[in-house]
């Protein structure tokens, strides 16, 4: 699946619109904002077709975190990847590894 995601995110450089730096990946079909409903329906209906359990969207931040960490990434990397303001947060963020092994 992460070939198919990583081709899918490429695959918005080709868009015409909403293409900047700071703007959104999930949007409508006219390339509008998608309110944070319509995204988790949107999530969980996706994850139901694939006969997945429901992990909350937020839990998706900490398995990246996590995935991070046991790849061996240094807490401080991984603290700039999550735009965490503060080494404790992201050390809350990581169930791979205990923080302190990434000091």
């Amino acid at each position: 699946m992460v070939g198919k995601v990583a081709r899918a995110l490429g695959d918005l450089k080709d868009r015409s619109a909403h293409t900047a730096k700071d703007h959104l990946v999930f949007v409508s079909r006219e390339g509008i904002h998608v309110d944070g409903s319509t995204l988790r329906r949107r999530y969980h209906s996706t994850l139901d077709a694939a006969g997945l359990r429901r992990p909350r969207f937020h839990d998706l931040r900490h398995t990246y975190g996590s995935l991070l960490a046991a790849a061996g990434v240094d807490l401080v990397t991984i603290k700039s990847a999550m735009d965490h303001s503060a080494l404790a947060i992201t050390g809350r963020h990581l169930h791979a590894r205990p923080a302190s092994e990434q000091a």
